[in-house]
């Protein structure tokens, strides 16, 4: 979301610089003009694409609460919305659920006394209208960790990550990333502490990290460079009057 959004902030200048400077002759508008649809075009293709790059594969990560049974009170809800669809899940003491890289669910806590699964509604429009506007849905504002991308050197198979309930309010879920486990090729594994004041997923490897700020790097240079572009064609057209 938050590329989506400098992306849409690189395009307002470009449109305006387009629209504001009357001087840009027909050839370097149509220039300029390129640029601007090139960056527009490729906003959805960057934003969507999911592809897994050669010698590299996809390492599942399985989510699990492991005390749901400590509030026997509550009923847990994982709640997923997207443009076109949107689903649930009622989470169960450690049984495993997976994130998709393109989804970022809600975890909701609720009282059983005020839980009924056919309130939530069998479409689209009414589970979302359920868990926007239900007051006695108790929500968490965790993040959740979808499955990661690593080369195939990597010598981890899988990722369990482990979620702890801190306690329930009627205002907050609180609930945490408290360990991992890392499964390796040829059956061994290792459990490893999440750091909670550093607050980050534990020990990734250099690969997760090359393949995070190499993808960064070119989100935030393509449309610096198309607005570089558009600002030299710009000077450039004046020169020339």
């Amino acid at each position: 979301m938050m590329i989506m959004r400098q992306y849409c902030h690189f395009c307002e200048e470009l449109k305006f610089l387009i629209q504001s400077d009357c001087n840009l002759n027909h050839k370097n508008m149509k220039i300029a003009l390129l640029l601007f649809a090139f960056t527009i075009f490729l906003i959805p293709t960057i934003a969507s694409a999911d592809v897994i790059p050669d010698n590299w594969l996809t390492i599942p990560i399985c989510t699990k609460i492991e005390n749901i049974n400590l509030f026997p009170d509550y009923t847990f809800i994982l709640f997923n919305q997207t443009p076109f669809d949107s689903r649930y899940l009622i989470v169960k003491q450690n049984e495993c659920f997976d994130i998709k890289k393109s989804e970022h669910p809600e975890l909701f806590a609720i009282k059983k006394t005020d839980f009924k699964l056919s309130d939530i509604g069998e479409n689209t429009v009414a589970r979302n209208k359920y868990f926007k506007t239900n007051p006695k849905l108790i929500k968490s504002d965790l993040l959740f960790y979808p499955s990661i991308y690593a080369p195939t050197s990597d010598p981890r198979s899988a990722i369990t990550d482990i979620l702890t309930i801190q306690t329930i309010s009627d205002a907050k879920l609180n609930i945490i990333h408290s360990k991992a486990i890392n499964y390796y090729v040829g059956g061994t594994s290792a459990e490893l502490p999440y750091d909670q004041r550093l607050n980050f997923w534990p020990e990734p490897t250099i690969f997760d990290q090359i393949e995070h700020y190499s993808k960064s790097a070119f989100y935030f240079l393509l449309p610096i460079m198309a607005l570089g572009g558009i600002i030299f064609l710009v000077i450039k057209n004046k020169k020339t009057i």
